[in-house]
């Protein structure tokens, strides 16, 4: 992958890629969920220690952020009359769009969709029976349209429960594609992070599996602030970068929910903000640049995705203080207490971290945007910590090990 300049991003010839033997990618999860190996990268050395001792890298008034996403069953199977198998796999919800009123919605709602052994399926209606609470319903769905590889479905139902147990009966857990292997009944429990609570993920935000209940009293009672965000992590969290340069990757939209008391919480933290996960990282550093938006362009609706290329095209230096103070002020001025939005943006190598200062997560596959976020993060070191994870039977991907990341050098302009 030949990646070269965009504004003052530096990726000229950069190899942000590596080999990944098929081996190595974990199909279940470690049992219990902590006892994971874990990789620490301390912006110099590396130790390999095992996840259970990350309380022990945490310190009082260290702020710990989870994103509390549910994984939703988004994967239907449907068998035409001729008895032809159609998988289903929900990506985002068109009508409503709005995904927590999609999923409470009666009666009808319409997906965007990934559609399997699609050239089966013509014009008929697909139809399903399935029982909950010893009630029998027909789920019917219908093709509405079709963008490139992607089909926007109607799923009809005649009674009165919601779409999400609707799908919660008749969905599969969606394994990510690389998992070679059906899906099992204790994927329902380790495909789910322990804190999990608001639907809405067709993936899941994978650093968190490693958590157990256990590790999580462990750290609280050493007086971390854990806090949470909410972002629903789509399947362009898996989609690679296949263009030649950086520049035409069309990074995917997610949507993002913040407290207005976790933003109180970043902002007088005693200690360092730790994010659990790419996908919380990507929460918090959109934060922070919507609210530069909202001081530098206050003209653009805060509802506008913050667009992939924002952080490298804005020249005026706002602290991270009097951004996040900004958001606030939104806040207040709208009279809420949480803000929703969606981000676009895409971290690579030259950009300027804000409010993370250290991250939890896993290893990640070759030429995919979160290894660029990594890169971004530990700088070229990632390739050192990856070669030893290879060298060192750590387990990659979604059920594999993790590492915790510390800068190299200390961002001087987070302030």
């Amino acid at each position: 992958m030949k990646i070269i300049a965009k504004h003052k991003i530096d990726l000229q010839q950069a190899k942000l890629t590596y080999a990944l033997p098929h081996e190595r990618i974990a199909e279940f999860p470690a049992e219990p969920r902590h006892n994971a190996k874990m990789l620490v990268y301390d912006g110099s050395q590396i130790t390999d220690k095992v996840f259970w001792n990350l309380s022990s890298y945490l310190a009082p008034g260290d702020l710990l952020l989870f994103n509390n996403s549910r994984v939703i069953n988004a994967r239907i199977i449907f068998y035409k009359t001729s008895g032809a198998r159609i998988e289903v796999f929900c990506l985002e919800p068109v009508s409503p769009a709005d995904m927590q009123m999609n999923l409470n919605s009666k009666h009808r709602v319409q997906w965007n969709c990934f559609v399997g052994n699609a050239k089966k399926w013509k014009d008929e209606i697909l139809q399903r029976t399935i029982q909950i609470n010893g009630q029998d319903i027909l789920v019917r769905v219908t093709k509405m349209g079709k963008v490139d590889n992607v089909f926007t479905l109607q799923f009809e139902w005649d009674t009165d429960f919601l779409f999400h147990e609707i799908i919660e009966n008749v969905g599969i857990i969606p394994l990510p594609p690389y998992i070679d292997r059906d899906t099992v009944t204790s994927d329902e429990v380790n495909y789910q992070t322990v804190y999990a609570r608001i639907d809405g993920s067709v993936a899941a935000p994978t650093a968190g599996l490693h958590f157990s209940k256990e590790l999580l009293r462990e750290i609280s009672n050493k007086k971390v602030v854990i806090d949470e965000v909410t972002l629903h992590v789509g399947a362009g969290t898996f989609k690679p970068i296949e263009s030649e340069y950086i520049q035409e990757h069309k990074m995917h939209n997610e949507r993002i929910f913040v407290q207005k008391q976790t933003i109180l919480n970043i902002l007088n933290k005693k200690g360092r903000v730790v994010a659990v996960g790419t996908t919380t990282v990507r929460s918090l550093e959109s934060i922070y640049w919507l609210g530069v938006r909202l001081v530098l362009f206050p003209q653009i609706p805060a509802t506008e995705p913050i667009g992939q290329w924002l952080p490298y095209t804005v020249q005026q230096h706002i602290s991270t203080h009097d951004a996040l103070q900004r958001v606030l002020h939104y806040m207040d001025e709208m009279n809420v207490s949480y803000i929703q939005f969606s981000t676009e943006i895409l971290i690579v190598p030259g950009y300027d971290f804000r409010v993370i200062e250290q991250i939890v997560t896993n290893f990640h596959q070759p030429e995919s945007t979160l290894l660029l976020l990594v890169a971004a993060f530990v700088g070229n070191s990632w390739l050192s910590i990856y070669e030893h994870a290879l060298a060192h039977e750590y387990r990659f991907l979604s059920f594999g090990d993790a590492c915790l990341l510390t800068q190299k050098v200390e961002n001087e302009s987070n302030s």
